[in-house]
Formats: C-alpha cells, sequence, structure tokens
C-alpha cells in the first residue's frame, strides 16, 4: 500500500486538464501603471473572450521584476500592488510567479502549463518585434502550434481626442520628477473615474 507522501509526488506531476488551448497574455514593465495599460488589458480581455475552439482564453497578467534608478523605480512587491489597486478587475490575473521574469519566460510557463496557441498584447509599438522574438524560440524554449502579437493601441503624441494614446511610463516618471501632480494624475484611473 503507498503511503500519503507517495501520493502527493505522484500528484504533482499531473498535468491539469486545459479547457482552453489558448493563453492570452501581457508582460511589461509598468513603471509606472496608467491608463494605457488599462487598455492593454482592456484589449487582451477582450481576445481572451473570443479566442479559441473549445472554451474562452485564459488572461494572464505580468509585470517584470525589473529594477534600477532611472527607468524602474518601482520595486516589484510594490508594482504589483499599485496595479492591482489600480485595476481592481484584473487582480485576480497577475501571476506573481518568481520564475517568470521576461516575456519568453510567460511562454515557456503557458506551454508548460498545456497550452497550445499563445497570444501576447502589447501597444503596436512592440507587435512585431514581440511576434518575431517569441516565433525564434518556438521549438527550443517551448512548443506551440500558433504563435500571435496582438496590437492593443498605437502610441500617438499628436491625437487631442484620444490623450490615453500619448501616455508612456516614460511621460509619467517625467511628471513626477518635474513635480506634476496635477498631469501626472490624469494619467491614473481615478482621474478617469471623475469624468
Amino acid at each position: 500500500m503507498k503511503n500519503f507522501s507517495a501520493f502527493l509526488s505522484e500528484a504533482e506531476i499531473i498535468t491539469p486538464n486545459r479547457i482552453s488551448d489558448d493563453a492570452v497574455r501581457v508582460f511589461g514593465r509598468h513603471n509606472p501603471g496608467h491608463l494605457g495599460h488599462l487598455r492593454t488589458f482592456d484589449r487582451a480581455a477582450e481576445i481572451a473572450k473570443n479566442v479559441g475552439d473549445n472554451a474562452p482564453g485564459d488572461l494572464g497578467l505580468y509585470t517584470s521584476r525589473s529594477q534600477d534608478p532611472k527607468k524602474n523605480p518601482l520595486p516589484f512587491e510594490a508594482k504589483l500592488d499599485h496595479l492591482k489597486r489600480m485595476f481592481p478587475q484584473y487582480a485576480d490575473k497577475w501571476d506573481p510567479d518568481p520564475n517568470v521574469r521576461t516575456v519568453l519566460d510567460t511562454a515557456k510557463k503557458a506551454h508548460g502549463q498545456g497550452y497550445k496557441n499563445f497570444h501576447f498584447v502589447g501597444g503596436g509599438d512592440r507587435q512585431q518585434e514581440m511576434e518575431n522574438l517569441l516565433r525564434k524560440y518556438n521549438g527550443n524554449l517551448y512548443d506551440f502550434q500558433n504563435i500571435y502579437s496582438h496590437n492593443a493601441g498605437n502610441r500617438d503624441d499628436l491625437d487631442p481626442e484620444d490623450p490615453i494614446s500619448s501616455l508612456s511610463a516614460s511621460k509619467m516618471r517625467k511628471l513626477v520628477t518635474d513635480g506634476n501632480f496635477e498631469e501626472f494624475i490624469k494619467g491614473l484611473p481615478i482621474a478617469a473615474k471623475g469624468k
């Protein structure tokens, strides 16, 4: 007769059956988070809802663990806490896995979880670069039947009708450096709620 410990060891190697074959993932620095990121999360949720033959795709959000004083001033734990509070509708979609440090790690993890198709969602300025990178390592780091990169929107500094399209984390960090709280707050979800 097997003991409890042996049963647990065997259970750890069982891969759960996937309801969906499609992993929809967002990976970014989010340093700091802003309304432009919300647009990306919303687009990813829309894609997840409408992709997949058997069931909607599974949405997962990841933020980098990079930290440095200039481009990544927020430590991972504080940043993740801010993102969950800023975007509560997606609070349960964040994966804090310490082994996921790059977009390639998100793909490796999704493959290990049994997904057959991988969907990356990001800004239009990153779409082709990410698709090329993810496809380059297919068959090596992971093995998907299909890899897609979806555009969540293009950055446009000149569109007065769409101020969110001009947001970037670097602009938000500069507003902090300049002490411009009034403009900084316009890039956060609390500003959108006031409308």
